[in-house]
């Protein structure tokens, strides 16, 4: 069963946006990453 929200969009940023941002390596990628307060990771 999902959820089905009528009037809210959850926002986020694309997987691509926070490799830009941070600019994170193939290396840093396979480390453990914790996001806090990141909102949904948008995988595209």
């Amino acid at each position: 069963m999902g959820f089905h929200y009528k009037d809210i969009v959850p926002w986020g940023r694309a997987f691509n946006e926070y490799l830009d941002m941070f600019n994170l390596s193939e290396d840093d990628l396979a480390l453990d990453i914790v996001g806090v307060g990141n909102g949904p990771v948008l995988i595209v």
